[in-house]
């Protein structure tokens, strides 16, 4: 039985899309459809999906009306105090850290250059005072100011899932901030202008904002990371989080982290010779398989999207999934057995040919050819997870978590990710099947595209009237 733990924020990203959730900023279209193509993929390749029902009431009732084929486990079934504070104590270290206008910490720096956001911070004049405000670098390369504010209104989404959830534990403005000269910026730094004026430093509440959204991201995906490993399930994250879990788990495993190279060159597109091949049981391995937009496919079939998660129940019965779903599994119990031969390479090979099938049978053409994205999975199994620890106190009695006694038998730990940036340029490239797939969303009075604020590259470092490098 393959089972998967999906999470809030990927739900509240769907139902935005089926108009059940008014939009303000239209900029998070393209992210919930992503949202959408995830809850879709669960459907199609697991038998179960569970959510961790820890959403204030007003909220967890309308999820259940709209998401009735998904198990929410409660304090009941799994220990949600125990899962907040083990993800409290792992995230204590986790600190954004800017200095002299860029993020130079172990864990947002990789996060932001995994993504190609190129992040800066100034001192903008505001109502006669400086503000420290956050901005994209434009004209270095990456993502363009579309694309980009798209990742950045997915990291500013981070506090509508944190509104949401009942337990608020996290210190959301933690920070440390050091300006160019090496001086930390705390109550007693004075920010001066090109007069010599002095000013007191006050955070714009758009920085505020991103930083108490990255440390409330950080908290969220360990806390589900934990979640998934101690049930013995798959994570479906938001697109979003998995991108900061690609770099946050090769911390949790002892040995080097290069190991987990092949990762983030899948997440890239990288070519790496050892990706979908089991080269040694004590070293990770990844796969990658090409998989269709389901999305798109479904928008040929339908023109309401409100169908479409009944049609992928539909769909999941069709021979090419079963067969995906079987050999899926049977990998998974090869390598729960201990089974690393010329058999589980051979497993890796035949999944790879039942996405190819999948492909062929359900990829829908658009004026760029047939939208393609890709599930990524590293599996380790040989090194320690000292870093990551299960919470042992899940209540296996209660009937919701009966799948358990049905699963393989758990070794080691598997993750799932997207390669995000791509994916965003497939769902650009949609055309009249995106006008499709967002036709029910609902816009707030005055909605509209809320872009990133951004600085050129040839003014890095230059100081004006109203500006003043960090």
């Amino acid at each position: 039985m393959r089972c998967a733990l999906i999470d809030n924020s990927t739900l509240t990203g769907v139902q935005r899309l089926l108009g059940q959730i008014p939009i303000k900023n239209t900029v998070v279209t393209d992210m919930d459809v992503l949202c959408l193509e995830s809850l879709i993929e669960a459907i199609l390749f697991y038998d179960q999906i569970f959510i961790i029902d820890d959403y204030k009431p007003y909220f967890r009732d309308s999820r259940k009306r709209t998401f009735p084929f998904v198990t929410a486990l409660g304090p009941g079934a799994v220990p949600i105090d125990e899962l907040i504070a083990t993800s409290k104590k792992l995230t204590e270290d986790i600190v954004p850290r800017v200095e002299g206008g860029q993020f130079t910490d172990k864990d947002f720096k990789p996060f932001f250059d995994l993504l190609k956001m190129n992040v800066t911070f100034t001192w903008d004049m505001a109502s006669s005072v400086f503000f420290l405000t956050q901005k994209m670098l434009a004209g270095v390369g990456g993502v363009d100011i579309e694309k980009y504010s798209r990742l950045s209104s997915a990291i500013y989404g981070e506090l509508i899932d944190k509104a949401r959830t009942t337990e608020n534990p996290i210190d959301e403005k933690k920070v440390v901030l050091v300006d160019s000269r090496g001086k930390v910026i705390d109550s007693g730094y004075d920010v001066v202008d090109k007069q010599e004026r002095i000013y007191p430093p006050q955070l714009s509440r758009q920085a505020i904002a991103f930083f108490a959204a990255l440390n409330w991201l950080a908290f969220r995906t360990i806390f589900y990371t934990i979640a998934a490993r101690s049930l013995g399930t798959d994570l479906f994250l938001h697109p979003i989080r998995h991108s900061f879990q690609a770099n946050f788990i090769p911390k949790v495993f002892k040995g080097d982290t290069d190991t987990f190279k092949p990762v983030l060159d899948a997440m890239n597109n990288s070519a790496n010779s050892s990706i979908n091949k089991i080269l040694v049981n004590t070293q990770p391995f990844v796969t990658k398989y090409t998989i269709p937009l389901f999305v798109t496919w479904l928008a040929t079939k339908t023109s309401d999207p409100t169908r479409f998660i009944e049609k992928a129940f539909e769909l999941r019965s069709e021979s090419p999934f079963a067969k995906a779903r079987k050999r899926l599994e049977q990998l998974e119990s090869t390598i729960a057995e201990g089974k690393f031969t010329s058999a589980a390479n051979k497993l890796v090979e035949e999944v790879n040919a039942a996405m190819a099938g999948i492909v062929t049978k359900f990829g829908a053409n658009t004026n760029q050819g047939i939208s393609l994205s890709s599930v990524i999975t590293v599996w380790n199994v040989g090194a320690s997870l000292s870093g990551l620890p299960k919470v042992p106190n899940i209540n296996a009695r209660v009937p919701q978590l009966e799948f358990i006694k049905h699963l393989v038998p758990v070794r080691g730990f598997k993750a799932l990710y997207r390669s995000l940036v791509s994916d965003l340029v497939e769902i650009s490239h949609l055309g009249k099947y995106h006008e499709i797939i967002t036709s029910k969303i609902v816009l707030e009075e005055g909605a509209t595209d809320l872009l990133a604020k951004e600085e050129h590259v040839e003014f890095k470092g230059v100081e004006s009237h109203w500006k003043i490098p960090m």
